[in-house]
């Protein structure tokens, strides 16, 4: 892949690599949000059922998780410290393999835990720049130094009360930070990005491809790729995706917990070593 072996490959790690380390994927943290709800009063039972019916409905969980982190108020930044830092998890496959690939230009991930940078300063012997939505002006500075860097796109369960994007009017908050969109779009004008581990079912995903699809024609940024469960997608949406998003699907197996993610990575890796 010329775009690795250049120092133009971002990889884009999504939910399911946590998950697959054992985080909860969005219905389960939805579910768990509501029954914090509940144990805490803030919810009855009764009501709980109403929120419950939401969690599958793909179209609602934005809107389910505004509602729910309004419910939660005080306890809040508690609770992702909770489930996403107080209860660490040992990395997946997939995390041990990326500090292997040392052409890419950052990892970019939607995940609160800090999986990644565990990893890499396991690796490494020394933890990578970690940054977030607030951090532009650092992440300006790494991007013309050519530094690599982890973008914690959505938040830091380490520091939540530096702000965790979740709900619609988080993400309209983040909309209105000119100066961050404008490095972001950078980054995927410039770089070939790689999805591993996510979904299209993801909010936060197509929250992120709409904004590129409105921000850009269709020849102003590179195609990019993403590893997505074959049972997700067929052809006509394989068609679709390539010429609305300029996003490439690899279908994959969803068998054995995406067994075959970490092989998609080696099989990166070793093409760059080749070539």
């Amino acid at each position: 892949m010329q775009a690795y072996s250049e120092n133009r490959c971002a990889l884009f790690v999504g939910a399911g690599a946590s998950q697959a380390a054992g985080y909860p994927g969005w219905s389960d943290f939805l579910s768990i949000l509501i029954d914090r709800c509940v144990g805490e009063n803030r919810l009855t039972d009764g009501d709980a059922e109403g929120y419950r019916a939401l969690v599958g409905e793909a179209g609602k969980q934005l809107s389910l998780a505004s509602a729910l982190k309004d419910k939660l108020g005080d306890v809040w930044d508690q609770i992702i410290s909770e489930m996403f830092y107080d209860d660490p998890k040992q990395p997946a496959d997939v995390h041990k393999l990326l500090p292997e690939l040392g052409k890419l230009s950052m990892v970019i991930t939607t995940n609160y835990d800090t999986l990644l940078e565990d990893t890499y300063g396991k690796a490494w012997d020394r933890r990578p720049s970690v940054l977030t939505f607030r951090d532009g002006g650092e992440m300006r500075r790494l991007m013309l130094q050519r530094k690599f860097f982890i973008l914690k796109e959505h938040g830091d369960a380490a520091k939540p009360g530096n702000g965790i994007i979740l709900t619609t009017s988080d993400y309209r908050q983040l909309s209105r930070g000119r100066a961050y969109q404008s490095l972001l779009a950078s980054i995927f004008t410039l770089n070939t990005v790689f999805f591993v581990g996510v979904s299209l079912n993801d909010p936060e995903l197509m929250v992120l491809l709409d904004y590129l699809a409105d921000t850009f024609e269709p020849g102003a940024r590179p195609i990019h790729y993403a590893l997505i469960a074959e049972d997700e997608i067929n052809p006509v949406e394989q068609e679709r995706w390539l010429k609305d998003y300029l996003v490439q699907i690899i279908p994959i197996s969803s068998e054995n917990n995406f067994a075959e993610v970490p092989g998609a990575i080696e099989a990166l890796l070793q093409r760059s070593q080749e070539g």
